[in-house]
């Protein structure tokens, strides 16, 4: 097989676009497609990728120093009249997650608060805790753990 018996490749990417060929070429003449007047019509008139026309750029938007406050992780919350509800001893949240009480599990926890009194005893397993709830729990003879 020599070089000239190959066939031709047809390009994936079609014919390349000639521009800055006249009015005839059908690619806009003398603007060779890069429209009227203004910086990017310009030779060497780059614009930056974070560069947003005047306007301050997002990067410069983001806060400088100690992290993101607000895009941190929460736990889920579970308040404590949902409990009373339950007819189980034994609480943990995968078995809230199977009686559709919690909606899912994340790696952040399901955080217990309280807004009522618990009435019945109950031992709750993985769950995070208020202090209020915590002894509202003590209280009515259960664990927290």
């Amino acid at each position: 097989m020599l070089l000239n018996n190959l066939s031709k490749r047809i390009s994936h990417k079609g014919r390349k676009t000639r521009v800055g060929r006249g009015i005839g070429s059908g690619h806009g003449g003398h603007t060779s497609l890069r429209g009227n007047k203004g910086q990017k019509s310009r030779t060497g008139g780059k614009v930056p990728l974070y560069f947003e026309g005047g306007q301050l750029p997002f990067v410069k938007r983001l806060p400088h120093l100690k992290g993101f406050r607000s895009f941190r992780k929460k736990p889920a919350i579970l308040k404590t009249s949902v409990l009373n509800k339950i007819d189980r001893e034994v609480i943990t949240p995968k078995q809230l997650l199977q009686l559709h009480v919690i909606k899912k599990l994340s790696g952040y926890g399901v955080k217990l608060l309280k807004d009522v009194e618990i009435s019945k005893k109950l031992n709750l397993y993985g769950f995070l805790y208020s202090k209020s709830a915590k002894q509202s729990i003590e209280k009515a003879g259960g664990k927290a753990e």
